[in-house]
């Protein structure tokens, strides 16, 4: 009898563990990530995570799909691609992707923004504003854009190349006086190796039809709300081509 308790213990035990792993999944500000950045960069543009497994651990973030086919941005729980030709679509759960990034959105701090800022500015005056140099955050930045310059990235077939040189050939969308959302974060330097040091963001107009990689934009009137990301949970492909990433020979 007593050994039957404690079967039944440990059963206990362990369906309570995987209820915590569960809930922690769900819990906000937390960022998730499938593959690290430099995957990416050498050219591993196939993964094995689909849309469907990423919506699991986040509704807000940004990535590639499989190919590098366009951007990936996930906003208000719904994901999309930006196509290399601007155009967006809902993503099918069964889309896959490389690398992207995604948390459970709450924001601690909203702020107005008006005024002529650059891109570059616009990181400036965010440095500002956010506390912690060393503390990543997830950030949403909605309103009016009086300039807006995305780029999209065209479907690439293998042998793949280095992103670096995918990119010279990256068609470039420039919009004037758009409403729109731009998704993204801002890593401290020391994830140099796994995710982007700095700002990353990706845009995606309100009316949901065009977007892309933020390149460059001026303020009109915008609402930047932001959270300090607690953890970073990395998941790590399991394919053949990752597997082979010669990563000493990475910058």
């Amino acid at each position: 009898m007593k050994k039957l308790n404690s079967y039944k213990q440990f059963y206990l035990i362990f369906l309570s563990s995987l209820l915590c792993i569960e809930a922690s999944a769900q819990t906000s500000n937390n960022v998730f990530q499938y593959s690290v950045l430099p995957a990416l960069q050498s050219g591993n543009f196939e993964g094995d995570f689909s849309i469907n497994e990423l919506s699991k651990h986040g509704n807000f973030g940004l990535g590639t799909l499989n190919h590098v086919d366009g951007e990936l941005v996930a906003v208000d729980g719904i994901f999309y691609r930006i196509s290399e030709k601007g155009e967006v679509n809902v993503l099918p759960g069964n889309s896959r992707t490389p690398y992207a990034v995604v948390t459970f959105f709450e924001p601690d701090t909203s702020r107005k923004i008006a005024g002529s800022f650059s891109y570059t500015e616009l990181h400036s005056l965010l440095d500002t504003l956010i506390p912690g140099s060393n503390s990543a955050f997830a950030i949403r930045i909605e309103g009016t854009f009086s300039h807006m310059k995305t780029r999209s990235i065209p479907p690439q077939q293998k042998p793949y190349k280095k992103l670096e040189e995918v990119l010279k050939s990256q068609p470039i969308f420039e919009f004037e006086k758009i409403k729109g959302t731009m998704v993204g974060y801002r890593f401290p330097p020391y994830v140099k190796g796994v995710n982007q040091p700095g700002y990353h963001f990706h845009f995606i107009t309100e009316d949901r039809k065009s977007g892309g990689h933020v390149l460059d934009l001026k303020i009109a009137d915008i609402n930047a709300e932001y959270a300090r990301q607690n953890n970073l949970q990395i998941s790590f492909p399991q394919n053949k081509d990752f597997m082979e990433i010669d990563f000493s020979e990475l910058d």
